[in-house]
């Protein structure tokens, strides 16, 4: 899944890059270029936050649910063992078997169910900017007096 990403993240900010510097007079295309690169840098910063605090508050929340039925731990392991997918098989390591495997299978569990939670918010909220941008951003030609970055004085979008 994280390949097919990166893959079309890769292809689509290449391609972004190159239309809208061929889109742009030459004299914006360095400032577009560093804006766009800064926009990318952000949104992809914002994003991983974003999604990483989904599925640490899906974690966290199944995890809470699942420490209750293991009694004989610690409150401070039951703790670490809700903050971290690590701590909690650090801790199941040191444990009895009777009592490891329960924390190791919870954690596990929860940490795969918080994963998914966070693949389905991703995928609705790229589905949603993938509205957005047919919606909102037209295909649009450029006038045909403007010299671009391309060279090339001709429209973009000849229709």
């Amino acid at each position: 899944m994280l390949f097919a990403i990166y893959y079309c993240l890769g292809t689509f900010n290449a391609s972004n890059t190159a239309l809208m510097s061929l889109a742009l007079p030459a004299t914006l295309a360095d400032m577009a270029s560093a804006l766009f690169m800064v926009a990318t840098q952000m949104g992809n910063a914002i994003g991983v936050a974003a999604l990483g605090s989904v599925l640490n508050g899906e974690y966290g929340s199944k995890m809470k649910s699942a420490l209750v039925q293991l009694p004989d731990l610690s409150p401070q392991s039951a703790a670490a063992a809700q903050n971290s997918v690590g701590a909690a098989n650090a801790i199941a390591d040191q444990l009895p078997p009777g009592l490891g495997e329960p924390l190791r299978a919870a954690a596990q569990n929860s940490f795969m169910e918080g994963w998914q939670l966070m693949a389905l918010v991703g995928s609705a909220l790229a589905i949603i900017a993938a509205i957005l941008v047919v919606k909102f951003l037209p295909l649009k030609s450029l006038p045909k007096s403007e010299e671009t970055c391309g060279g090339s004085k001709e429209p973009l979008d000849k229709s």
